[in-house]
C-alpha cells in the first residue's frame, strides 16, 4: 500500500478537526526533528571548538615542558642552558591561565628561580601580562 493510498484511508477514519489536529502534529514533529538535527549540529560544532582547543593547548604545553626540560638537562650536566629563561616564559605566557596556574604551583620543585618569575607573571594583570609578553617578543627580534 502506497503513502497516499494510507493516508486517504486514515483520514477516513477522522473527522475533519481530528484531521487538522493530526496534520499539526506531524508538522510539530518535522519542526522538532529539524530543531534537534540543529541542536545537535551546534553540540558538534561546540565540541570540534573545544576538541581544536585542547589540540592547541597541548601542542602549546608539549613544547613548553619540551624546553624545560632540555633545560634542566643542561643544568644538571653543568651546562649553558639551551633556551633562556625568557623563551621558556614566552612559551609559558601562551599557556591557558588553569594550565599556568599548575605549572607555577608545582615548579618550585623543579627550578625555584623560574618558579619565582612564573609566580610573578601570574600576578601581573592581563594588560601587564601582554605587555610583557611584547616586551620578551621584541627582545627576541632585537639580538
Amino acid at each position: 500500500m502506497d503513502k497516499e493510498r494510507f493516508q486517504q484511508q486514515l483520514d477516513s477514519l477522522l473527522s475533519p478537526e481530528q484531521i487538522e489536529h493530526v496534520h499539526q502534529l506531524e508538522e510539530m514533529a518535522l519542526l522538532a526533528g529539524d530543531s534537534q538535527k540543529e541542536r545537535d549540529m551546534e553540540r558538534y560544532q561546540d565540541a570540534e571548538i573545544i576538541l581544536e582547543t585542547l589540540d592547541e593547548a597541548s601542542s602549546e604545553l608539549h613544547g613548553f615542558l619540551r624546553g624545560i626540560s632540555a633545560a634542566i638537562k643542561a643544568k644538571s650536566i653543568n651546562k649553558n642552558e639551551p633556551f633562556r629563561d625568557e623563551f621558556l616564559i614566552r612559551q609559558y605566557a601562551e599557556l591557558s591561565e588553569s594550565v599556568q596556574i599548575s605549572i607555577a604551583s608545582d615548579f618550585w620543585q623543579v627550578d625555584p628561580e623560574v618558579a619565582v618569575i612564573l609566580n610573578k607573571f601570574l600576578s601581573l594583570s592581563i594588560k601587564e601580562r601582554n605587555a610583557f609578553s611584547i616586551w620578551l617578543n621584541h627582545l627576541e627580534l632585537t639580538e
